[in-house]
């Protein structure tokens, strides 16, 4: 028994000294509030961390341009988590300003394995009177101060780009993140940001972010990011993305009139709080688009920009005529694809080619967006024979180096063999198409034997009106084709308009929403929904982006579309009905809800008639 509970501590041991061995320390100060007033205390702290046991002593900066009130104190932690061990020790000195001005705290020291380690030196700004306990001036939001304290530099939202200057059609990605000093009980998105002239793709947010620590002027807070945005820009030129806004409600502690030299007030503070809702702001963020540059730019140039590689397939190499061939060309890497409809193979005649079948798929789970586009063409040889699919290239511009690549798709050499079961031309010995193949047994006509339809002679069959009805009909249907074609083309070609064309049935489908909506009981989600149905279908129309469109932007849309006065009013009256009614819920009944209801359809089905 001896024997075991030694090797469990020689092995304990060996653990221990193996995660201490070569371990960094790290050693962060911070100041609890900056700037501060002539009369205010305040407090300095120096924490020093490791994967050590035993930490070593710090020493701390020179404090003559204040009183020390307070400290040093210390205090220290130990945690062992999955045989991983983290310690560490922070220094708390109370202190308190002179005079009014600019006093740098240097940097503290630490000694380790003959090693330095320094911390920040910070600047205190000394004002005559606390920016907590300044007035608020006149025209500022009961939101940006409360009980005496500036909540812009408790709270606030910044937008960090990873990178201000960029190529057309490269990612630059957008980070949205929050920082606060003091408890948030919830926070909601009011306006999303938009960057007209860019593709947007987000990344999926998660449902708890992680919180993290940033030091700012010598203040720590804690960071979270809240958003994650790729904007892929179309075009060069100067790309402004809008600020994202958001409401937040921040819990504001009361304080008490406290003693200048008492460093126990901060105990007797009221533990409970009152919320406070604050907008915040990222504020407008500017980026500069660079054209791709013209040196060396090949002439078919895809339009493509990112790192690509390309992989293609045939199923077989050898099959006999009228027998399917799967010929695929996938399209891989870091960057965007949607803009890429076609692959510049061409086939032989002797191929019958179908329209190829395309599965596209975006991977936002790293740093960087990367997709890939896969191309699948079924081919029927119809001619034996030795058949080629020949090779083809097209190229793409990779930001990393600078340089225009080429990505290059092989050949491939099939065998065909003679079917047994090829349709042969009458006559002709040719291979025929599937068309072609439809009208035989059609070509040949037997002789009529019934003459009971035989007409009298001199009556001509041209001279009656049905004959030239006749004439018309297949005009009529080739014009109708034509024009169905022509909207299918233009639906996947024209974002405005397949927009413009699918507006109708998607605020009907929201209407639909809603009705469900009101008869579930749900009254705010019922007018929410009708709002969402009334701008969607207007930014759809006018090929807008319906987040964050407003109602003076609805209004200049309309008049600019010519919608005549009076259905303009009764639209934007409508839209301020359901605006209003989601925050008042309580003071509508089912019968308003029904006729509001259907007063919206009568409005879209008037509109209709203008766009």
């Amino acid at each position: 028994m001896y024997k075991m509970y030694s090797i469990l501590v020689i092995f304990i041991s060996l653990l221990f000294h193996h995660q201490l061995v070569g371990q960094e320390i790290q050693l962060v100060a911070s100041v609890s509030k900056n700037p501060v007033g002539v009369d205010e205390q305040f407090v300095f702290s120096v924490e020093i961390s490791g994967s050590t046991q035993s930490l070593p002593d710090v020493e701390l900066p020179d404090f003559s341009d204040f009183m020390v009130v307070g400290g040093p104190s210390t205090s220290s932690s130990f945690q062992i988590v999955n045989f991983k061990v983290s310690a560490s020790k922070t220094y708390t000195i109370y202190l308190m300003p002179r005079k009014i001005g600019r006093y740098k705290i240097n940097e503290a020291i630490a000694q380790f394995k003959g090693k330095t380690y320094k911390s920040d030196a910070i600047e205190v700004i000394v004002e005559k009177q606390s920016s907590q306990k300044k007035p608020s001036q006149q025209g500022s939001s009961s939101s940006d101060t409360d009980n005496g304290i500036d909540l812009s530099k408790v709270v606030f939202l910044k937008v960090i780009p990873s990178k201000r200057t960029t190529h057309v059609n490269e990612e630059v990605t957008l980070s949205y993140k929050i920082y606060f000093r003091t408890n948030i009980s919830g926070n909601e998105i009011i306006k999303l940001p938009e960057a007209v002239g860019s593709w947007v793709e987000e990344y999926p947010s998660p449902q708890r972010p992680k919180i993290y620590n940033e030091t700012i002027n010598g203040l720590q807070y804690n960071v979270a990011e809240i958003k994650k945005v790729a904007l892929f820009p179309s075009k060069a030129g100067k790309l402004t993305v809008s600020p994202l806004d958001m409401l937040v409600e921040v819990v504001v502690r009361r304080q008490k009139t406290r003693d200048r030299f008492s460093i126990f007030d901060d105990f007797f503070d009221d533990p409970f709080g009152q919320v406070v809702k604050k907008k915040l702001s990222s504020g407008s963020l500017n980026i500069a688009v660079l054209p791709l540059p013209a040196e060396n730019k090949p002439e078919n140039f895809s339009g493509l920009v990112g790192d690509f590689k390309v992989q293609s397939l045939i199923d077989k190499e050898a099959l006999q005529t009228n027998e399917a061939l799967s010929y695929k060309v996938k399209i891989s890497g870091i960057g965007l694809l949607r803009y890429l409809n076609k692959i510049p193979v061409e086939f032989s005649p002797d191929f019958e080619v179908y329209e190829p079948k395309i599965n596209e798929s975006v991977n936002k789970k790293e740093a960087k967006i990367s997709s890939s586009k896969e191309f699948e063409y079924i081919l029927i040889p119809r001619v034996a024979g030795q058949q080629k699919i020949r090779s083809a290239s097209f190229s793409y511009f990779n930001p990393f180096d600078k340089k225009y690549h080429f990505l290059k798709i092989p050949e491939y050499n099939i065998e065909v063999t003679k079917g047994k079961d090829l349709a042969m031309g009458v006559g002709s010995g040719t291979v025929l198409s599937k068309e072609e193949v439809r009208l035989i047994g059609e070509d040949i006509r037997f002789i009529k034997e019934n003459l009971s339809q035989i007409r009298p002679i001199g009556e001509m069959s041209y001279q009656s009106w049905w004959f030239y009805f006749s004439l018309s009909v297949p005009l009529l249907f080739l014009g109708i084709a034509w024009m169905y074609r022509n909207h299918l083309e233009k639906m996947s070609t024209n974002i405005s308009y397949a927009r413009s064309r699918k507006a109708r049935r998607l605020a009907q489908t929201h209407l639909k929403q809603a009705k469900n909506l009101w008869k579930q009981g749900k009254t705010a989600d019922f007018y929410g929904a009708v709002s969402n149905s009334l701008i969607g279908y207007v930014a759809d129309k006018t090929n807008q982006s319906a987040a964050g469109l407003i109602r003076e932007d609805v209004q200049h849309l309309l008049k600019k579309t010519g919608v005549r006065a009076d259905l303009e009013q009764e639209f934007l009256k409508c839209l301020d009905e359901a605006d209003f009614r989601r925050f008042a819920p309580g003071e509508t009944t089912p019968e308003n809800m029904s006729d509001f209801y259907k007063y919206t359809e009568k409005i879209l089905v008037e509109l209709e008639k203008y766009f």
